[in-house]
């Protein structure tokens, strides 16, 4: 039983961590674009480029929970 609540709390973790990193992503996909339509083209760049960098690099901790996670028999 012990095993499986472990299990568990690690899904949600994830599951945590991943929610987590798409709503920054969305976050600075939306001001970014604000910023754009208002005149912020410098600023809005930036939160570009950061988005596009989130999407490509997500959180170490959250890579290495999935590949230790088990592998279904």
């Amino acid at each position: 039983m012990a095993q499986w609540e472990r299990e568990q709390a690690e899904l949600a973790e994830a599951q945590s961590i991943t929610l987590q990193w798409l709503q920054a992503i969305q976050f600075a996909k939306q001001t970014g674009e604000q910023l754009a339509l208002t005149g912020y083209a410098v600023e809005s760049i930036e939160l570009t480029t950061t988005a596009a960098k989130l999407e490509c690099n997500p959180p170490g901790e959250f890579l290495q929970i999935l590949l230790d996670w088990p592998k279904p028999q």
